[in-house]
């Protein structure tokens, strides 16, 4: 295999990646969209870890229910409640 020393467009890029019509642009490249405001990392990376974890409780609060009936003999209501 050939290695090329230039930079090569990402996987699934295509053409429709041009900035202002130049193509010798593209958005993928381009230094002011590529970079991500800081103040918006700040936030939106907490918030978005908070979320997950607010997922995460609910599931294991439903697992720990089918838990507790798998436990108690009543197989067909423990897998009901980790179904839904």
């Amino acid at each position: 295999m050939h290695r090329s020393s230039k930079l090569q467009e990402p996987r699934g890029s295509t053409s429709y990646g041009l900035v202002n019509g130049s193509k010798s642009e593209h958005v993928w490249c381009c230094p002011e969209a590529a970079n991500m405001d800081a103040q918006a990392v700040d936030y939106g990376v907490p918030s978005q870890l908070a979320e997950i974890r607010h997922r995460l409780d609910q599931v294991a609060s439903i697992a720990k229910a089918a838990e507790t009936c798998a436990a108690a003999g009543n197989i067909p209501k423990a897998l009901e409640i980790a179904l839904d």
